[in-house]
């Protein structure tokens, strides 16, 4: 088969995330915002130096504070619908489900956004667009109910200053408060940015698009069904429902999750045209998807390069892609450096990679990929010492 149209076409200027008036108007009040603070700061209390110096200070370091604060809302409001933790990450670090329990660990920067919350909704639930809206505005809520409070009562102190200079806690409330406001209002907004969406965005698209929030709602489900440990080659019919697949063009934040999907289940139940329509298709979104989708979909493409197509060329093109992604992707990287090596006839160097693919199943977030990726670990151990064998036989001979 020509698997040209497999291979990652190219990042092109076009391609690339356009900024739109949404974009701008954000970055728009952050600079507005900024101003009028400073304009607050010295026209109306006029402080010195070394007090606007420590309102600089407790505002900066508040952000990162909220940033915590709002995933923890939209964890909180999760648990109070009845959804199900996977992994919450700010800035570099994450917090992640894995088979032997929750663990820290140090991921890259995230692109786009300040922190993320992933959690699910159970098989058997029913999607509710109000219980959907409130873990949506969880966080926000989080930054604004803790951060106005916390303004209000420092402001008088602030007033204060010239007849007494400011107290530390009227400073540190005061820029905990801001920072609150401004983490509030900002995820509000409907902005769409490095292919996040905003609070404000994921509630516009719940209101305006109903059934684009049941496909998201679905995908979720479907992607609870293999935490619980169904592997790709069971997940039921009713989740993946037979259904045209849409424009690779498409601005849905579901439809990569949803294609994703689908080849994984197609590769795993041995249906090579079914995964190769849904590859095709993952190649063609590749230029359109979002930065933070696109090492999750190289990998599942060198998955398939593997295991559909045995095309060691179309291997090597996607593996590399498959870098820095949210979750840790280490045993997928690792196996699939040994695939490349056994294929190359680098087999010590596959070997060792086996085994760091090994040591890090338990890594993998979802139980049923963890049971179908041990499956592929042991028919590479048995290719490696066939290989092995194969070679002694050679030498002896």
């Amino acid at each position: 088969m020509d698997a040209t149209a497999l291979h990652p076409p190219p990042l092109s200027p076009e391609s690339k995330p356009k900024t739109n008036w949404r974009s701008v108007l954000g970055i728009a009040g952050w600079v507005v915002g900024g101003a009028t603070i400073g304009l607050v700061l010295d026209r109306f209390l006029d402080l010195d130096d070394a007090p606007a110096l420590g309102l600089l200070a407790a505002f900066l370091v508040s952000m990162w504070l909220h940033a915590v604060i709002h995933e923890a809302g939209h964890a909180l409001a999760g648990l109070a619908v009845g959804l199900k933790p996977v992994a919450f990450g700010v800035g570099p670090l994450r917090l992640e489900r894995t088979a032997s329990g929750w663990r820290f660990r140090w991921g890259g920067g995230i692109a786009g956004i300040g922190g993320f919350a992933s959690m699910l909704p159970p098989v058997d639930a029913v999607p509710r667009r109000r219980e959907q809206a409130l873990y949506i505005l969880g966080g926000p809520l989080s930054n604004l109910l803790l951060g106005v409070p916390a303004l209000l009562l420092s402001v008088p102190a602030l007033l204060l200053a010239n007849a007494a200079p400011p107290g530390v806690w009227a400073i540190l409330g005061f820029g905990f408060g801001v920072a609150g406001l401004v983490a509030g209002v900002a995820n509000l907004v409907p902005l769409k940015t490095a292919g996040w969406l905003s609070d404000g965005a994921h509630l516009l698209l719940l209101r305006r698009d109903p059934q684009g929030a049941l496909d998201g709602f679905r995908v979720q489900q479907l992607i609870q069904v293999s935490m619980d440990g169904q592997r790709p080659r069971d997940w039921p019919a009713a989740l993946l429902p037979e259904q045209p697949l849409p424009d690779p063009a498409t601005d849905s934040p579901w439809a990569t999750a949803d294609v994703q999907l689908r080849l994984l289940a197609a590769i795993d139940r041995g249906e090579p045209e079914r995964a190769r329509t849904c590859a095709r298709w993952m190649a063609a979104r590749w230029p359109h998807a979002a930065p933070y989708d696109r090492p999750g979909i190289a990998l599942s493409m060198a998955e398939h390069a593997a295991q559909i197509e045995d095309d060691l060329e179309l291997l090597r093109a996607w593996r590399p892609l498959g870098q820095g992604g949210l979750l840790d992707l280490s045993c997928h990287e690792a196996w699939l450096d040994a695939e490349i090596a056994l294929r190359e006839g680098r087999n010590a160097e596959a070997r060792t990679l086996l085994s760091a693919a090994r040591d890090a199943l338990p890594c993998v977030h979802d139980g049923g990929t963890r049971t179908a990726v041990a499956e592929q670990l042991d028919v590479l151990e048995t290719r490696l010492a066939t290989a092995v064998g194969t070679l002694s036989s050679a030498a002896k001979g």
